[in-house]
């Protein structure tokens, strides 16, 4: 029987509590082991995720390990990971397919004798079968709409999961019925992204002292756009729509935060659009929530998402967004109500719907305090925590 959770109209999270009331307690002196293996731990979405849950789960009642394929690198989640005291370790996959991977992966069972084991984007050709040989309660976040999730060999090794057990989790409503039409589990859960919504809370001198140090004036009007730069963020029609807008409004600027293959790609489109002077590609940033409280509107172009985390921290920072109506971005904005959807690479509505917000500061404000009213209600990553923890807890009664 598949598991349903309807869309709650208050915190996001708030139906999982009556899952922890029906639960009996299993003593104070059992702490639960939980294995998160994911590819890497560079900046992404999907790797974000996994740090929050790991670090946020209740110290006195969890205790968590993170698990790559790929070598250890320094990152910020590394460093995120270290500060929390949450042991990181590795199984030093080589590029392309690593049969080793096998082997060691039950040796990491061995080692951490995980109660738990909570999976991440493409991991399970290499441990979905130490997992059923071993019995292990299991869950697998889906990141992404599922169909874009997943091809060939993983599609194959998550669908043969899910049929042995392996609780599939969606992140929005969207991502949760794209894993149920193409998987068909037994049972699929909706645990919702979050956010650590803390920095947001700051006051608006942020603005100007970000503004100050990063060499923007006030009459500038900043775009914000954050992701990797990655074909799936279709960032190429967003250069192509801000040339179109700069002949009209000289006070115009874009920044892009992110790092990924197409940068010399979108250099290249940069330097033939002779928008130089006006678009910077920033990189990995550590400061996005004062970039984007610095900034006056948000854009995304994504082709295909799941829930992004950029599209909520905009939403945090009272920002009115622009975006595509893909994936489960239309779950999190109300069209015209806390922000504006548009038809995915569609450059004529983009370029409209961007001058507007340009020209009606009145509306670009009430869709903005809408958004940011929307993320402090329902977007914290507490909630989020809360839910996976409950599910944990679920597995080992059941």
């Amino acid at each position: 029987m598949k598991e349903r959770r309807a869309k709650p109209e208050g915190n996001a999270w708030e139906s999982g509590s009556a899952i922890r009331r029906s639960l009996p307690v299993l003593g104070p002196a059992k702490r639960i082991h939980v294995m998160h293996v994911i590819p890497t731990l560079n900046c992404g979405g999907a790797e974000r995720i996994c740090v929050e849950i790991a670090r946020g789960l209740s110290p006195e009642r969890f205790a968590a390990v993170v698990l790559t394929l790929e070598p250890i690198s320094d990152t910020r989640l590394v460093r995120d990971l270290h500060s929390a005291n949450i042991r990181i370790d590795t199984l030093k996959k080589c590029r392309g397919p690593d049969l080793r991977m096998f082997q060691r992966f039950a040796g990491a069972l061995k080692r951490y004798k995980p109660d738990i084991l909570h999976t991440h984007m493409y991991v399970m050709p290499y441990v979905g079968l130490a997992r059923w040989l071993k019995r292990i309660p299991s869950v697998h976040t889906v990141h992404n709409v599922a169909e874009k999730d997943a091809t060939g060999l993983v599609r194959l090794s998550n669908s043969l999961a899910f049929r042995l057990g392996t609780i599939p989790i969606g992140i929005s409503p969207r991502v949760r019925d794209s894993i149920d039409s193409l998987y068909h589990p037994r049972r699929v859960t909706l645990i919702t992204n979050g956010i650590d919504l803390r920095s947001f809370r700051q006051a608006q001198e942020v603005r100007s002292d970000w503004r100050l140090r990063n060499g923007y004036a006030e009459r500038d009007f900043v775009i914000a756009s954050v992701g990797r730069l990655d074909p799936q963020k279709n960032f190429p029609i967003l250069l192509a729509a801000f040339a179109e807008l700069g002949h009209r409004h000289d006070e115009l600027k874009l920044m892009i935060a992110g790092e990924g293959q197409c940068r010399k790609d979108l250099e290249k489109k940069i330097d033939e659009l002779h928008i130089g002077d006006r678009v910077r590609l920033a990189g990995e940033r550590s400061d996005i929530p004062e970039m984007l409280l610095a900034c006056d509107l948000y854009v995304t172009t994504s082709l295909w998402e799941g829930n992004p985390l950029s599209v909520m921290e905009a939403m945090a920072a009272g920002l009115s967004v622009v975006a595509s109506a893909v994936g489960g971005i239309p779950d999190l904005i109300d069209d015209g109500i806390s922000g504006i959807l548009l038809t995915p690479n569609d450059q004529k509505q983009l370029v409209h719907s961007v001058e507007k917000m340009i020209d009606c500061p009145e509306q670009r404000r009430r869709l903005g305090e809408a958004a940011r009213t929307k993320a402090f209600r329902t977007m914290d990553v507490l909630g989020m925590v809360r839910a996976y923890e409950e599910l944990y807890e679920q597995l080992l009664i059941v």
